[in-house]
């Protein structure tokens, strides 16, 4: 019935190829209209797990504690200290100029030049609140001396927003979630930085806007990556097909394909993140391998000799590939559509828009290639004199020694056998998250994983998590039990490597009571009772406006926060404190407030962390599963979902092993590129098994059967196996390191799905001899 089908539909195609046609050009032109408009950005709070409990503690107090889009920005002396008139002057501009910037919440600026940062003076006869440098410098020397003891004294920013030697100070900026738009907000801050860095002070400049701006930065060189890429995965075509069919054809393909996923993609209102470029590099890989086993199928046929029309060997190649190429697209479409079960917009979106690109792979591929084949002349002419033909064939020949061997097809096995072994013992051992400080997206030497280094090495750390202690009533927070219960959560997260500082009301409180016993150590502490304590906050904020008050608690004294800064944003850092805030919070109730986990960046991310970490092992097993049903619903058996898990598991599982070596870690920007290869390790195989299937068919010889699969689909996989890799491996070079290293990784899982589909797989069929590709006919070796 299946095959009736696939022949009916063979024919329809190739019969009523011009109304296929133009059909098919009118769509790709409306598609087209469509994805020249699409947008081409970073959306960070699509990186935001819908419904997540931290995300909505970060959302719901992120316009007053400060949210995940903070940018640090390090003002350093090139000599001695910033206490001259000149580099505070700088401070003061840039810190007065960052308000003009794109999204900026104003009220956020915080900064030695600032009016949140204040001390408290004590005469003999009052105690009183001053900005430390607002609203201007200091005009004298021994203005600018009597500002450098005061910050020295004062603990909330010695340390915290200049560095312990003085020789820097640090600005921060936080920007409302619903205007960030990072290339605009990296531009700017960009030119400032250029503006005011200069022989006597270096800037440096870090946070999630400032990394997303650098991703657009680099759009350019991905672009020209991009056409390099085409520019050689068409000359290698070129020069291994010999001809121009098996050159444009391909190429028409994969650029059908991407032309209608964007599209789509536009309309279903999508932008195109600048990251996925390695997934969209991948979906046309798959579109080019496809078209690639159609033009040599052709091309087979033709060479027969059976005096056949282009239209009928077209529309023969169309009924012998359409089940191993639906399949594969089915497999493909179907494992990153797993992907959507992730409650991550960014991975949701990836997962549609890749699912869609996929499928329109069998109208681009499977459907259309073989459409335009009916056109060509077969004149056996060759494009051009170089013939690598009897070298693919030695190597195809070799191959089937290998898979027929008395001895040798035992070895495969083993082999086979022992490097899912070691290679599962490694995959398991594949971290979520970041694994690298700074970020994994740069290379370590780039200038923003260079000024990451430099502020962390100065500073508490760029990146923020906050905890909200909120209380059951107004004036929660001043009570001496939540106030004591804060310090000694501040004391215990600060005394961990991770963490390099903290901030809360808990220091603004007891400096003003150090401050009002003359500057006493002793009294460096909270006061004994919720009205002291409250006296201490107004008088520490008696000059301030109600926004610097915010950055700490509300007006109510209700809520308050704990801002905790660390060094970098691992996933074992992360995980590590969640753990043990969440084991502090459960051992230290509260009467009158709560703890709340977890705002600010390091809080997004923990929450993302905590969502891969729970759903990996069911998505990944649920992908692996789909493509399992796949194959059992397309060839009506049970063992060849077991035969066709091989390749797809040991692909899987050396790719994991090469993440683990190479320190790369399941995160939000590698899972997209995870799922497709799920699917991607198969893809060769289904080929490779259903040239066999048709040869044994038709001569019911094993080995035979074998010989032509091999060199027929075995040359389709290994033409497209070696262009893909050779094309792919020009990413390596890109400053992204992210791109880089998912190169490194799709060339692995070509590799290994390539060897497997020449070698392991047509050794288990020779070995075992399926059912579903051989049947019930009595088979002959030789």
């Amino acid at each position: 019935m299946g095959d009736t089908l696939t022949a009916r539909l063979a024919a329809f195609c190739i019969r009523r190829r011009w109304v296929f046609l133009i059909v098919l050009t009118a769509l790709t032109l409306v598609f087209g209209y469509f994805a020249a408009h699409i947008r081409i950005k970073t959306v960070f709070s699509d990186f935001e797990p819908t419904g997540h409990p931290w995300v909505e503690v970060n959302n719901q107090y992120a316009s007053s504690f400060g949210g995940a889009n903070m940018v640090s920005i390090m003002v350093a002396a090139r000599e001695g200290t910033i206490f001259t008139p000149e580099i505070l002057k700088t401070i003061r501009k840039l810190t007065n100029d960052l308000r003009k910037v794109h999204g900026v919440n104003s009220a956020s600026i915080t900064s030695l030049a600032s009016k949140k940062l204040s001390t408290v003076v004590s005469t003999s006869d009052s105690l009183e609140s001053v900005p430390l440098m607002w609203p201007d410098i200091p005009k004298t020397p021994e203005g600018i001396e009597q500002l450098r003891d005061r910050v020295i004294q004062n603990s909330l920013v010695y340390g915290n927003y200049v560095a312990k030697d003085l020789a820097s100070a640090l600005i921060t900026v936080d920007f409302y979630d619903q205007m960030v738009d990072s290339e605009m907000i990296f531009g700017q801050i960009n030119d400032l930085v250029a503006k005011y860095a200069g022989p006597e002070v270096k800037v440096y400049m870090v946070g999630q806007p400032i990394l997303v701006g650098w991703v657009g930065y680099y759009l350019p060189e991905t672009a020209l990556i991009a056409l390099l890429t085409l520019g050689l995965l068409a000359a290698l075509l070129f020069l291994l097909n010999r001809s121009y069919r098996g050159t444009f054809l391909p190429l028409v393909s994969g650029a059908v394909s991407a032309v209608w996923a964007l599209g789509i993609g536009e309309l279903l209102g999508f932008n195109l993140d600048p990251l996925i470029a390695v997934v969209a590099l991948l979906i046309t890989a798959r579109s080019v391998s496809h078209a690639v086993q159609l033009v040599t199928r052709f091309d087979d046929i033709n060479a027969l000799g059976q005096g056949l029309s282009a239209g009928e060997a077209a529309e023969r190649s169309l009924r012998e590939m359409f089940r191993p190429g639906s399949v594969g697209v089915l497999a493909d479409a179907a494992a990153i559509l797993v992907v959507l079960l992730t409650p991550i917009p960014f991975l949701q979106k990836v997962s549609i828009i890749g699912a869609v690109w996929v499928g329109t792979i069998f109208v681009s591929a499977v459907l259309l290639t073989p459409v335009l084949l009916s056109f060509v002349k077969t004149t056996g002419k060759f494009a051009h004199p170089l013939d690598l033909a009897p070298l693919m064939h030695r190597i195809l020949d070799a191959c089937l020694r290998i898979c027929t061997g008395r001895t040798s097809r035992w070895v495969v096995v083993g082999v086979s056998g022992v490097l899912f072994v070691v290679s599962l013992f490694y995959a398991f051992r594949v971290s979520v998250g970041d694994l690298h400080p700074g970020s994994p997206i740069l290379h370590q030497d780039s200038v923003y994983n260079v000024a990451s280094s430099t502020i962390n090495a100065n500073y508490p750390g760029s990146d923020k998590m906050f905890i909200v202690a909120q209380g059951k009533d107004k004036g929660a927070i001043t009570e001496p039990e939540v106030l004591r219960t804060m310090a000694l959560l501040e004391r215990q997260m600060t005394s961990q490597p991770e963490v390099g500082g903290s901030n809360s009301i808990v220091g603004a409180i007891a400096s003003t009571n150090q401050a009002l016993h003359g500057g006493n150590p002793r009294y460096y502490q909270i006061a004994g009772t919720a009205e002291d304590n409250a006296q201490f906050l107004y008088l520490n904020f008696s000059h301030a406006d109600a926004s610097e008050v915010e950055q700490f608690t509300d007006l109510n004294y209700q809520n308050a926060v704990i801002n905790l800064f660390f060094y970098d944003h691992k996933g074992d850092t992360i995980r590590t404190m969640i753990h043990q805030l969440s084991e502090f919070i459960d051992e230290h109730p509260m009467e009158h407030a709560e703890f709340k986990l977890a705002g600010g960046f390091i809080g997004v991310l923990a929450a993302a962390n905590d969502v891969l970490l729970r759903g990996q092992i069911e998505a990944i097993a649920l992908g692996l599963l789909v493509v399992v049903l796949c194959s059992m619903v397309v060839y009506r058996s049970t063992v060849a979902g077991l035969y066709f898990m091989v390749p797809v598991i040991l692909s899987n599982t050396v790719t994991f092993a090469y993440m683990t070596f190479e320190h790369i870690g399941l995160s939000i920007n590698t899972i997209p590129v995870v799922a497709l290869g799920i699917g991607l390790g198969v893809d060769y195989s289904f080929y490779i098994a259903d040239g066999i299937r048709e040869e044994v068919l038709q001569h019911g010889n094993v080995f035979k059967a074998m010989k032509d699969s091999m060199n027929s689909a075995g040359r389709g996989v290994l033409v497209t196996g070696t262009v893909l890799v050779v094309t792919i491996v020009i990413w390596i070079f890109s400053s992204l390191r992210f791109q880089a290293d998912m190169a490194r990784m799709i060339a692995l899982w070509l590799t290994v799905s390539a060897v497997s589909a020449l070698i392991i797989m047509p050794t288990l069929a020779y070995l075992f001899k399926p059912r579903f590709i051989f049947g019930d006919l009595k088979v002959h070796h030789q």
